[in-house]
Formats: C-alpha cells, structure tokens, sequence
C-alpha cells in the first residue's frame, strides 16, 4: 500500500485526507492518506511514506529533513510537500495554488499587506516579489527584522490606521479563523481593500466581518485544490486531474452543508 499523510499541529481542522482517500477510492488506488499530529518539539519518521504535506508549524522546520528543495523552497525557506525517495525532495506546491487564486481574482494590486510572518505568508510576498510588487508589507503581533526584503510591523504600530486605508489588498496567513477568531486589527481602518483569507471552509470570521463593511474578498480553496493537485503530480507519473477536483467539491459540499 501507498502511504501518504498530512504533518502538523494541530490537524483536527484538516480536509485533506478526506478528498484524497475518497480520490484513491475512486481511481482504486491501493494508497491511504492519513494525518500525522505532531507537535513541534517531536521528530519526524519517514519511513514507509511516499509523500507528505505539510502544514502549520512544520513548514520550515521540515526543511532538515529534505536533501533537494525546489525553486520556490530555496526562496522562501519552506515547504508544504515532501517526496521520499532515496533522496527527500521538498517542493512549495502553495506558491502554485496561490498563483490560482491570484489569477481568479483577476486584479493588479500594488499596496498589499500579508498578515502574519510564517510559511504561507512568505509565499504568498515570493509570489507578489515575482511579479514586481513593490510595495508588500507583513503585520505581526511583534515587529520584527525585514523578511525577504519587506518590512514588518507590528499590528499596533502607530501608522497603523494609514496603513490599512491605503492598503488594496489584504491576505490573512495566520491560523486566526479556526476556532472563530479574527487576526488582532481593527477592521474599521480598512476602507477600500480586496480580502483574502487563506483559511477556508464556511465563510470565515475575517471575511464575515470584510463583508459586514462591505468588503469583497474570497477564501483559500482554490489554493488548497491547487496546491494539492500539484503535489499529487509530485507524488503520481497518471494522477487524474478531473477526478480530483470532483472528490474534493464533493468534500467541500459536504463541509458547507
């Protein structure tokens, strides 16, 4: 059997070992895909697994464990997937489910602002760095020393209100959502900017409160589709595209019912 799973901490929010399991089901592939919860303190077995992806608080720590780092990887000091062979290959298959969902919204945004400072949102300021964006500013709960060339702030800083009225697009990529919360800022300041949040499933608490100050905005799911069909391109030489995408909107149906 074909083992693959999921790495992090915690994963009880997690999808994805439903769309792939019922993915192997349909194909009848002999695979299974299963979640791996560990905390950050424990080490990582490799052993008997294909494939791995990997999520929060992993994505860079996973980076000792991988001999070959994609592009993307060496760039942004991250990785969501791994192939195990004899050599471990980690890939950042995000930065492509990201480009998608960039290129559904279809819009030229100069002034954006990521929330947050770990994997997903260096990813997301890589993807931004290519396509000559110069202005991309991180907010964190605490200021800390420019990361891959941009500055970062902290939520309380004084220019804050300025800040966030002049930014046109805003991308959480903090864990604020799963358990209902908002990412520390007064969403009052905001004014005119597109949202994005990366968390995905029933509308989020950070795009519920977007939208009650009429702000447009869309949620990670196109990002979660296409950073997963990149990786099963990694991990399968015949991985069936179409099939996929119905088992994951047949999962996504099932979430938001």
């Amino acid at each position: 059997m074909i083992k693959l799973g999921i790495i992090g901490f915690p994963l009880r929010h997690s999808l994805s070992p439903v769309f792939w399991n019922l993915y192997f089901k349909r194909k009848n592939i002999n695979a299974f895909y299963e979640k791996i919860e560990l905390s950050p303190e424990k080490n990582v077995d490799l052993k008997n697994y294909r494939g791995l992806n990997i999520t929060t608080p992993w994505k860079e720590k996973i980076l000792k464990y991988a001999e070959i780092f994609d592009e993307v990887v060496m760039n942004t000091k991250n990785a969501n997937t791994l192939l195990i062979e004899e050599k471990v290959k980690a890939y950042n298959t995000d930065f492509y489910g990201f480009a998608k969902l960039m290129d559904e919204i279809k819009a030229n945004f100069k002034n954006i602002i990521i929330l947050g400072t770990g994997g997903a949102a260096k990813t997301c300021a890589f993807y931004f760095k290519n396509k000559g964006v110069k202005n991309i500013l991180f907010l964190s709960r605490n200021k800390k020393d420019k990361i891959m060339g941009c500055e970062v702030k902290s939520y309380k800083c004084y220019e804050i209100e300025e800040i966030l009225e002049n930014a046109d697009l805003i991308i959480n990529a903090t864990p604020c959502g799963w358990k209902g919360n908002l990412p520390p800022l007064n969403m009052d300041y905001i004014k005119k900017s597109f949202l994005v949040d990366l968390q995905y499933g029933k509308e989020t608490p950070f795009l519920k409160e977007g939208k009650k100050r009429g702000l447009e905005g869309v949620d990670g799911k196109e990002m979660l589709l296409y950073q997963a069909i990149y990786a099963g391109k990694i991990w399968f030489s015949d991985f069936d595209e179409n099939t996929f995408k119905n088992c994951f909107n047949k999962t996504m149906e099932g979430e938001n019912a």
